[in-house]
């Protein structure tokens, strides 16, 4: 597996399916992610089951949820400024 450690990667549409199984991917590769989604809940939950796996890894497991709305222009470019921030 690549490693991405000491990177940020923003993750979208990360509450559920291909979005949060990518991000626990990239965590567990070593990276801190930022789950974006309209489901701010489904995202908290996939950042806390990152976290919690962490435990268990030397690496990874840097997770932060927010909740976005892909058809607000400044919605999504303040989920890009956070990951940038990060």
């Amino acid at each position: 597996m690549i490693s991405f450690a000491g990177r940020v990667v923003l993750v979208a549409g990360a509450a559920r399916g291909i979005g949060a199984a990518t991000a626990r991917r990239l965590a567990a590769a070593g990276a801190s992610v930022v789950l974006g989604d309209l489901d701010f809940d489904g995202a908290e939950a996939t950042a806390a089951a990152i976290r919690d796996a962490a435990a268990t890894r030397e690496a990874g497991g840097q997770a932060h949820a927010t909740g976005y709305d892909q058809a607000d222009e400044d919605s999504v470019c303040a989920l890009v400024r956070e990951a940038v921030d990060r």
